[in-house]
């Protein structure tokens, strides 16, 4: 078992507490544990060093997102044959004492698995945030499975889904390598990158499945005062139909368009009184006519 871990940071200050705290539960489990570091300023690095003295570090100078950065990670992993097994873990995740023990026994107990996950809990509750999400491969319709189900209504000890949770997900090196699924697309620097995978896994004959077997949590550990960036919608929106063009016929993406513009028109007008509404259905408008462009620049998320 030689697992190298990846976590991805941007001048994440406020997080480095509870980020060497989680860490704690599951160094001893890793034969590398790789940060990856998205163009924070030379302060936060020296503290992240700090944090993380036994760490490899990569610094990219520049924003390339949760794509770019991973797969910085990745290639730096695949690089030593030693290392069979990449972990991806945010560093607002806390994951059980063993889990990722029994996360690689998990993955290996079926040639077919190419990606897990535990299931993911909300913040230290037992309450589910994502348990994994069914997609149809042809319509590209999805659904989520127990999202905010008590823990208790999971019956299944292991389910075989379409898309594991993106937060913490394992899989065998030569899932990343060439002939295997290969690394994320970059052009879609961050949101939607899990359902990509999920499709040319699927195309590629793997199963991603996720286990009860092992819990971790999503602890949103978020700056003081910070509020959700109205870029977040242009990503989506823009990335949405970026898989919709590459991945589904042009019916499928055509309906799925109006779709989901009609559900945001709804949304807008129901919350047309909220100025944050306001602001993020623009930059939603402003991703669909990117996404419609293929306009998948990503440079302006770096100022």
């Amino acid at each position: 078992m030689k697992i190298a871990a990846i976590t991805l940071t941007r001048n994440d200050d406020f997080r480095l507490v509870p980020w060497k705290m989680y860490f704690k539960d599951y160094k001893d489990e890793l034969y590398e544990h790789i940060v990856v570091d998205n163009g924070s300023t030379p302060e936060y690095q020296r503290k992240l060093r700090e944090a993380f003295p036994d760490s490899t570090h990569i610094e990219l100078g520049y924003n390339g997102g949760c794509t770019g950065a991973y797969n910085a990670g990745i290639r730096h992993a695949l690089q030593n044959p030693e290392i069979d097994t990449v972990m991806l873990i945010g560093n607002d995740i806390k994951i059980e004492r063993g889990g990722v023990t029994r996360l690689y026994q998990f993955l290996n107990s079926d040639p077919r698995f190419g990606m897990v996950a535990p299931v993911l809990l909300k913040k230290d509750s037992d309450t589910v945030e994502l348990f994994g999400t069914m997609i149809n491969m042809k319509t590209g319709k999805s659904r989520q499975l127990y999202h905010n189900s008590p823990l208790s209504d999971v019956k299944e000890t292991s389910q075989v889904v379409s898309c594991v949770p993106g937060g913490l997900n394992m899989s065998k090196s030569m899932f990343y390598m060439q002939g295997g699924v290969g690394l994320q697309d970059e052009n879609l620097f961050m949101y939607c990158d899990e359902r990509d995978m999920a499709v040319r896994s699927a195309q590629k004959g793997y199963l991603e499945a996720v286990t009860k077997e092992v819990l971790a949590w999503h602890q949103h550990i978020n700056a003081t005062g910070a509020h959700r960036d109205p870029r977040t919608q242009y990503l989506i929106a823009r990335n949405y139909i970026y898989l919709s063009r590459k991945h589904f016929s042009r019916t499928v993406q055509i309906r799925n368009l109006i779709i989901h513009l009609i559900i945001q028109v709804i949304l807008f007008f129901r919350d047309i009184r909220q100025r944050e509404r306001r602001t993020h259905f623009k930059y939603y408008l402003k991703g669909v006519a990117a996404g419609l462009k293929g306009d998948m620049d990503n440079s302006f998320m770096n100022s």
